[in-house]
């Protein structure tokens, strides 16, 4: 219940244009949708079951299982290059390791609506 609040709450004063939310809790299903459909923000889920749910997956603006390869925290902000597109290849979720680099990849994905 919590999250949900907090996740309308912020949707409501423009605390952020795109959000991921961790859980696989179909009890977040409707907050997701008001805000994506009615708030016109971009709400995804990161889903750190082994498989997501599908009511989770029907309203989410994008989906991405994280396993704990991808959830666990990173020693270093910076990968190799062969490092990073061996993550990419196999579904990681790309660390974003600084305030350009999370606006970049915001830019993108609004720009794609």
């Amino acid at each position: 219940m919590n999250l949900a609040t907090h996740l309308l709450h912020d949707a409501w004063s423009d605390a952020f244009d795109v959000a991921a939310v961790i859980s696989n809790d179909t009890d977040l299903c409707e907050p997701i949708k008001i805000v994506n459909a009615e708030l016109n923000k971009v709400v995804g889920v990161l889903c750190p079951a082994a498989s997501c749910s599908q009511p989770l997956r029907n309203v989410a603006k994008f989906v991405k299982h994280i396993g704990r390869r991808t959830s666990r925290p990173r020693s270093s902000p910076t990968r190799s290059p062969a490092r990073q597109s061996r993550s990419r290849r196999h579904g990681e979720i790309p660390a974003v390791t600084t305030k350009t680099a999370w606006h970049a990849m915001r830019d993108a994905h609004l720009g794609s609506r």
